[in-house]
């Protein structure tokens, strides 16, 4: 049994979704599941779109374009897609925001499912043409377990019910969490995660050029960087991995493994960035919202280090975290980008 779960990130445009279908199609695994996350920026532009038609109701005609845009770009190779069939519940809610004039947590968690909803649908438009040996499945945890364990499955994560039945989100990162559960209930021994960059790295590949993949974390340091806000990781994700001997592979979709979470582990330093917002109330009582920084450096707390943190005008304070091998910065947040470069630098040349 083999469990992927597909990242948004790594599918953002029509090349890429094209490489997905073709991953999917020509894979070899008699028994696999796929859980599919909304794809590229789909989810971010669901949640504006909602926010923006609730501050303004004539704000629906642009905001539901920009939706079919990027849609329409994403399936540009596949013309029979009809993607105004696929977004229709969608038009509807956000209709029903525009007229009501109020957007509630259940409103905006069953928009923010549509983004799920609308990949699987249209992912299984363009592999149905191709082939006919998936099954294609809207997951909720009352229902997404009945595999038979001689087919392949293609099912959506993020998506749950709560109590009462009622569609809710399980939150960020949380298709990582599908993922992890499934592969638990079908006693899978690994799960491939498959992102844009293909590995977890010693910095934000997007953000530090020089930054490098990372062979091997542990179950523990894994649960320790998603504390400090470390992307791709899900705290829950790791917690559950780890009581049931589950790895995590991450790759990018040549299938190449960059990045396993296990037991074992290759200690390695590590940066990870986390903008702060901390409220505060002043004298007349207004809420004021003040941004900071936090760098957390793990693996690494040589005495070149700290001799930078003490000397420079950019560091509001730190922490050393001896039981965890980890240094916490708080930073401005127009600290310069440099300087967070010259910390990434010294701390991978070491």
């Amino acid at each position: 049994m083999q469990i992927f779960k597909i990242g948004g990130s790594s599918v953002t445009n029509s090349n890429e979704f094209d490489c997905l279908v073709q991953f999917i199609t020509k894979s070899n695994y008699l028994q696999s599941v796929y859980v599919i996350s909304a794809f590229g920026k789909l989810s971010s532009l669901i949640k504006s779109a909602c926010f923006q038609v609730k501050l303004e109701p004539s704000n629906l005609p642009n905001s539901y374009a920009i939706i079919l845009d990027f849609l329409e770009e994403l399936t540009a190779n596949y013309p029979k897609i009809n993607i105004e069939s696929k977004t229709s519940k969608l038009l509807s809610l956000l209709k029903g925001i525009s007229l009501t004039n109020s957007l509630s947590l259940s409103v905006l968690d069953n928009a923010l499912a549509q983004g799920e909803i609308i990949s699987l649908s249209i992912l299984e438009d363009a592999i149905t043409d191709l082939s006919n040996n998936f099954n294609f499945i809207n997951a909720n945890f009352k229902e997404m377990f009945n595999f038979e364990r001689k087919s392949s499955y293609i099912t959506n994560g993020f998506i749950a019910s709560d109590e009462y039945g009622k569609t809710t989100t399980m939150g960020f990162e949380s298709s990582n969490l599908t993922a992890i559960v499934i592969a638990n209930q079908l006693n899978a021994s690994e799960i491939n995660v498959i992102t844009d960059f293909g590995a977890i790295f010693t910095a934000d590949p997007k953000k530090f050029s020089n930054s490098l993949p990372i062979e091997c974390i542990s179950y523990n340091e894994a649960e320790y960087f998603a504390k400090l806000g470390m992307k791709l990781l899900y705290k829950d994700m790791i917690t559950l991995a780890k009581q049931n001997n589950i790895s995590i592979n991450y790759s990018n979709l040549n299938g190449d493994v960059k990045t396993k979470i296990t037991n074992l582990t290759k200690k390695k330093p590590i940066l990870i960035e986390q903008n702060l917002e901390q409220s505060y109330f002043c004298i007349e009582e207004e809420h004021i919202n003040v941004s900071k920084k936090q760098i957390s450096i793990c693996n690494y707390m040589g005495n070149s280090l700290q001799e930078i943190l003490n000397s420079s005008k950019f560091v509001n304070s730190y922490y050393l975290d001896k039981v965890n091998q980890s240094v916490q910065i708080l930073l401005d947040t127009d600290t310069p980008h440099s300087f967070l470069e010259e910390l990434h630098t010294l701390i991978i040349s070491s």
